[in-house]
């Protein structure tokens, strides 16, 4: 699978931070304050995808985050996507 998806191909698979620091200045506070986080990610292969005499490979992610003091049950705020390359020709 690594010669398909080239440097991507590692990053196939499920993925979870052991925690983050979410920084960011409050007007409100006038000083900067920090959320713990939670992360979760995964990441599936997919392709090929033909386009006329390309040949394209991918990787389907969805990512979640949660505060550090949520449950990862509780409704996580998410994104999903895709992405595509075309093969290096040799």
């Amino acid at each position: 699978m690594a010669n398909e998806w080239g440097p991507l191909g590692p990053l196939a698979g499920e993925w979870e931070g052991e925690g983050g620091l979410d920084t960011a200045f409050s007007h409100a506070q006038n000083k900067v304050l920090g959320t713990p986080f939670r992360e979760k990610c995964s990441l599936k292969p997919f392709g090929p995808v033909d386009n006329g005499d390309q040949h394209l490979y991918g990787l389907d992610y969805k990512s979640a985050m949660w505060r550090g003091n949520e449950d990862t049950r509780s409704t996580p705020r998410s994104a999903t996507g895709y992405g595509t390359r075309r093969p290096v020709r040799s």
